[in-house]
């Protein structure tokens, strides 16, 4: 799954502050979040449910990054696929 965090430097100070690497804060953020949120899921509901695990992790993340002057905006995810369906699929190619 790819997908792009959109966000937004609130506090400069808090950010450049409590942050060496901010990029990799929000990646590791995402990361978990989306995790915690899609294992909530039937792996064939998670495709139709792409707009609500948005906004759920925006306000997952939005609750851990506003400590680092952070606001985190739309987030997009790109694709969703799973390994097994990808073999299948190349293989009937």
């Amino acid at each position: 799954m790819g997908g792009v965090v959109h966000y937004k430097i609130t506090d400069r100070n808090k950010f450049f502050e409590l942050s060496n690497n901010p990029q990799n804060i929000i990646d590791n953020l995402a990361i978990r979040a989306l995790h915690a949120i899609i294992g909530n899921f039937a792996a064939n509901e998670i495709q139709s449910s792409i707009e609500m695990i948005c906004i759920k992790m925006k306000d997952a993340l939005n609750q851990k990054t506003e400590f680092y002057g952070i606001k985190i905006y739309p987030i997009d995810l790109k694709r969703v696929s799973f390994e097994n369906e990808d073999k299948k699929e190349r293989k009937n190619k």
